[in-house]
């Protein structure tokens, strides 16, 4: 597996037809009117400031232990506030990739589909989620939010392309999430409603497109074999994770070009 978001390339999300056909849909309030350009910088560094370069996109990771600075801090929060001004204050719109349910109990990316299973882990780490989202408003304005990378793509391989598979949801027992399937259709979607019932609309929400969970690699794709199937099986698994109320479709390609695979592996790819 590819190494997670070293390139991180945002598309605006649409409607069926934007998945599958021409391009549609609004850029997110918030984000750049063309290619923001960003790099991952730790909190109390100043190398992109001074670089000289008019970055636009300043991010990093969140992991399991981010609500209490890893040990470092009260379990408020406020760590990740705290990088969203220190973004502010730099002139960069502030990213966070959330990655934490890999460090939930149970396993680790073997375990993904297990985890979402398990209604004690699900309220917990949803609990954190809802925290962000508190502490995003809080900041009131612009922040992007990527959800989980590689998640969409461990959990459609795991429930072998079902997104209609258990998940407890709703029955993690958090108020907020009540009313959402204990799927893990439903699973993608109250990241959505976490935000709404938070009332944190500047947060820039953005749903991993895996491009191998189909088990047909979708970023460096044979040019001799049809691309639309896997396509389109990507996309109706995602549709309920409810991917057209996301802002941004995100994903990471991979760090090797066409001339790689031709001269290395003898494979024919774009």
């Amino acid at each position: 597996m590819r190494s997670l978001l070293s390139v991180v390339c945002l598309l605006v999300a649409g409607s069926a037809v934007a998945a599958v056909g021409s391009p549609a849909g609004s850029i997110p309030s918030g984000m750049p009117a063309r290619l923001a350009v960003g790099l991952n910088e730790d909190t109390g560094r100043t190398w992109m400031k001074s670089s000289g370069a008019r970055w636009d996109v300043r991010y990093r990771y969140l992991t399991k232990g981010w609500v209490n600075n890893w040990g470092w801090g009260p379990a408020d929060g406020q760590f990740a506030l705290d990088f969203m001004r220190e973004c502010q204050t730099q002139g960069y719109l502030p990213a966070f990739s959330l990655y934490q349910f890999h460090s939930e109990p149970g396993g680790g990316e073997s375990a993904f589909l297990a985890k979402t299973q398990n209604a004690t882990t699900m309220r917990a780490y949803f609990a954190d989620v809802k925290l962000l989202m508190q502490k995003a408003k809080q900041y009131d304005a612009p922040v992007l939010l990527l959800v989980e990378p590689d998640g969409t793509g461990l959990l459609e391989a795991q429930s072998q392309h079902n997104p209609n598979v258990y998940a407890a949801v709703a029955a993690s027992g958090l108020p907020e999430l009540q009313g959402l399937p204990n799927t893990i259709g439903g699973w993608g979607r109250a990241f959505l409603a976490l935000r709404d019932a938070v009332g944190a609309s500047n947060v820039i929400l953005g749903l991993h497109v895996s491009g191998w969970a189909t088990g047909h690699e979708l970023f460096s794709f044979s040019v001799t074999q049809p691309l639309q199937p896997h396509v389109d099986q990507a996309y109706n698994f995602l549709v309920p994770f409810g991917l057209a109320q996301y802002d941004v479709l995100v994903a990471d390609p991979l760090d090797r070009d066409a001339d790689y695979y031709r001269l290395v592996r003898g494979e024919n790819r774009w």
